[in-house]
């Protein structure tokens, strides 16, 4: 694990430097200016584009200063899923470290979960008042469904003098502010506690599918959680609409997931109480599994839905999980998953990464072969061309969500026909993607870039490593289980540069220094391809 005081510093430093280099200020404020290219925009809304000027915190080369600091928050999570009415009920306390120099009048937490709200949300207001005038059939056909969701704020406490006093918050969209009466000193804490619940929308971040065998949660920004302080913007409190991605806080968890009892759960960290959750012959097949790079499964696809293969047989269970210096953190539960699950240790190191696959039998049988595989490959690869995977744990899902990341956690979508065929496109998909996610854990899980505003400080530099992962998955399988007419190469769709040509001839490409929400065109091209 790095250390919290430099966690993503020193390649944060090289991102910064690669960036002041080929992209200064002049050509991001080309961009903005009029039409007729005349004058300047000179709007007091545009974008600032001025890179800040080296303090202690951050020296001239964009690295970590003498006096570099970073906020902490940490979490005591309880959560209950109620899978008939598809409902998520939570109550956290949140442990807020000023590890700044500033004293702080209040905080700024990210409701992500409030993009789909009616209330919260003008995009959803829309679509609420649309759908009303649509037919039922109209409305499945262009997507729109008059879903109210978002966080029902319940309680919001603040510690003081170790009794719990009503805070005075407000929301806005999807950030909320938490006055604190007496303010926050540098070097000091703060505690506050929210209950909270909300409607588990069907798709997207953080959605449910209905398979076969039962519905699958994947469960993301499902809770309130600290937004940035830091030393360039102060709070980042710019609203989640759905591209620009996250910029939470680092810190430790301690979460506890009451699912129903058939249920099979993974997430961020280790889990704490197996011999709770899961069988005797679960817990010897994950220790064996842990000593081998081949996927050896843990719960077989004969035994979904099958009550001795669970630990608990009536109500509910609750599954424990413990992340240490994580940004963020996410989860899954099924009661139709298959499991499997492999180990992985960097040449020299005793540090055994666990590797699972969790996904329905609708997922067989390309998920069985390619899911853990893929993963292992990302380890590998980006081990040898960054650094190495300094978490216990990486996962992959399969579920509603195509392709998405959070710290060790990886959701990916691809699956094979409804007879278990597939093209050898399908089995690139899902190589690609799995990489792609898994590859996320390092940029920008580790890196901590703020994707809200910089798509391509993650999303450029994992492209450009997934080219690697893609070739290196190729070559250690070729005549195994990559079986592909293009031999022992891999037919990536990004890397090589005759791919982004004809994008890089089109005039009205904008810089890669746009912020997320402001790529209105060829979004993957300008954040991916070209600066991969």
């Amino acid at each position: 694990m790095l250390p919290r005081s430099i966690t993503g510093g020193l390649w944060l430093a090289v991102i910064i430097s690669v960036a002041s280099a080929l992209f200064p200020p002049d050509l991001v404020g080309q961009y903005w200016l009029h039409d007729d290219g005349s004058e300047t925009n000179r709007s007091i809304f545009r974008p600032i584009d001025a890179w800040p000027d080296p303090t202690a915190f951050r020296n001239a080369a964009g690295a970590p200063g003498y006096a570099y600091w970073q906020q902490q928050a940490d979490y005591v999570i309880e959560a209950r899923l109620d899978a008939d009415e598809h409902l998520l009920y939570g109550s956290e306390r949140v442990t807020y470290h000023n590890n700044s120099p500033d004293r702080l009048g209040f905080l700024w937490l990210q409701l992500d979960q409030n993009v789909r709200s009616i209330e919260h949300s003008r995009t959803y207001q829309a679509q609420g008042a649309l759908a009303e005038e649509m037919s039922e059939a109209f409305r499945r056909f262009v997507g729109v469904e008059p879903f109210d969701g978002g966080h029902d704020i319940a309680r919001v406490q603040l510690v003081l003098d170790g009794q719990l006093v009503d805070a005075d918050y407000r929301i806005n969209g999807t950030v909320m502010r938490i006055d604190l009466p007496d303010g926050l000193e540098p070097g000091s804490i703060v505690e506050f506690e929210i209950d909270w619940s909300f409607r588990i929308p069907d798709r997207g971040r953080g959605g449910k599918e209905l398979v076969g065998d039962g519905w699958i949660y994947e469960m993301a920004q499902w809770f309130p959680r600290m937004s940035v302080y830091d030393d360039v913007n102060g709070w980042q409190t710019e609203q989640f609409l759905g591209r620009g991605e996250f910029y939470p806080a680092f810190g430790d968890y301690d979460v506890t997931l009451t699912v129903p009892w058939d249920h099979v759960v993974d997430a961020t960290g280790l889990l704490q109480n197996p011999d709770e959750v899961l069988t005797d012959v679960q817990i010897a097949r994950l220790e064996e599994a842990y000593t081998s790079e081949e996927p050896r499964f843990i719960v077989a696809a004969e035994e979904v839905g099958d009550p001795d293969a669970r630990r608990v047989r009536e109500g509910m269970a609750t599954w424990r999980f413990v992340a240490e210096n994580v940004r963020d953190f996410a989860w899954v539960s099924s009661r139709a998953f298959v499991w499997d699950a492999a180990g992985y240790s960097y040449p020299d190191d005793d540090r055994v990464i666990q590797v699972h696959s969790l996904y329905p039998r609708e997922a067989m049988p390309l998920w069985d072969k390619v899911s853990t595989r893929a993963t292992i490959q990302t380890l590998k690869t980006y081990g040898r061309m960054a650094f190495e995977y300094p978490y216990p744990k990486a996962i992959n899902v399969n579920g509603p969500q195509g392709g998405m990341e959070y710290p060790m956690v990886a959701f990916c979508g691809v699956r094979p026909q409804p007879d278990g065929s597939y093209s050898e496109g399908a089995e690139r998909s899902l190589i690609s993607v799995t990489i792609h996610e898994v590859g996320h854990n390092w940029f920008p899980m580790i890196v901590a870039s703020d994707e809200r505003k910089w798509t391509w400080m993650d999303e450029g530099l994992n492209t450009f490593l997934q080219y690697y992962g893609e070739q290196d998955y190729a070559e250690t399988y070729c005549g195994g289980v990559w079986t592909q007419s293009s031999g022992c190469t891999y037919p990536s769709r990004r890397g090589p540069a005759p791919n982004i040509v004809s994008y890089m001839r089109d005039p009205d490409q904008v810089p890669i220094m746009t912020e997320s929400d402001l790529i209105h065109k060829d979004f993957g091209n300008n954040g991916y391809a070209k600066p991969a």
